[in-house]
């Protein structure tokens, strides 16, 4: 295997708030879970539910070292709350184990549950099916990391009356 580029890790600064929230509007759109979804619903109940996840979230950027703007992909996290809501990494970057790299600072041995389950998270934890049915690719450092999908959690945000 190709050596793996070198990332640094930091926390979400100011000036990141515009892309963290353009790249989950539009990844998350395409995830099988809303691709259904009217557009003006989908807008509306998933910025607001965005807006009430980052007011008690933090988030952990990797980025380029030498240029630390240059955003390569983040997580949303609740660590008080031991939830990890949103895994996002650029399309060129994402043979890198960036996502890993990220949720391991992020869990570091604790046991955290998931809140949104994307395509990405639905291979971390449960692998991707061959033509056979067959999983083809678990992750088992994500089984290690003692990760669970439980979408009840964000009813915690209360999305009535968007």
């Amino acid at each position: 295997m190709s050596k793996l580029i070198e990332i640094e890790l930091r926390l979400m600064q100011d000036a990141d708030f515009n892309f963290i929230k353009n790249s989950y509007m539009k990844s998350y759109r395409n995830s099988y879970l809303s691709k259904h979804v009217k557009p003006n619903l989908y807008n509306n109940y998933q910025s607001t539910l965005f807006d009430r996840l980052m007011a008690d979230s933090s988030v952990l950027i990797a980025c380029n070292p030498s240029e630390s703007y240059q955003i390569l992909g983040y997580a949303i996290y609740n660590n008080a709350k031991k939830l990890l809501h949103y895994v996002y990494v650029k399309n060129p970057y994402r043979k890198n184990k960036i996502a890993k790299r990220l949720v391991e600072r992020i869990v570091d041995s604790h046991s955290f549950e998931i809140s949104h389950l994307t395509p990405f998270m639905k291979s971390m934890l449960f692998g991707n099916r061959g033509s056979n049915g067959k999983t083809v690719n678990k992750s088992k450092t994500f089984n290690d990391f003692n990760l669970s999908y439980n979408p009840y959690n964000l009813f915690e945000y209360n999305l009535g009356g968007v």
